[in-house]
């Protein structure tokens, strides 16, 4: 997920080279990513302290959430390079993505802008995220550089 809220993988290398980005409205909807390792530590841990798993419902969350805006500062952070943002009205936006796929996967993120607790499952479960939601997208992003996604 990048931080336009798709699947865009080529969102990160504009970003590695420095160049603009475009994020809908101004950038204050939330992501919420989560690790893999830590949804299944939730899962164990459901399964291992089965009595007090019993009838609940847990978010398989990490511990923050982030902007859009916050997330694409991150990242440019993260690559060394100055931030490049513009920001577009949603119409705007659409016309400038031009791929209804990405659009819908961004307008299905936003619009509901999550932030889910995670504290019944520290309660209940002893969950505690193992990652920060930057290590875990810095992460993904460093294993497309190394496999040199951005190179084909």
């Amino acid at each position: 997920m990048n931080p336009t809220a798709n699947h865009d993988y080529w969102i990160f290398d504009k970003i590695r080279r420095g160049q603009e980005i475009a994020l809908p409205n101004f950038g204050m909807e939330t992501l919420h990513h989560v690790h893999a390792d830590d949804v299944s530590q939730v899962f164990f841990k459901a399964i291992t302290r089965r009595k007090a798993a019993l009838g609940e419902s847990f978010h398989a969350v990490g511990a923050e959430s982030i902007t859009l805006l916050g997330y694409a500062q991150a990242m440019y952070r993260y690559f060394g390079q100055e931030e490049n943002i513009k920001f577009l009205p949603w119409d705007e936006w659409c016309s400038y993505t031009n791929d209804k796929e990405y659009i819908d996967h961004t307008y299905y993120h936003i619009v509901r802008s999550g932030y889910f607790s995670i504290e019944k499952g520290k309660r209940l479960l002893e969950y505690y995220p193992r990652h920060t939601l930057l290590e875990t997208v810095e992460e993904s992003v460093a294993y497309m550089v190394e496999q040199k996604w951005f190179e084909m």
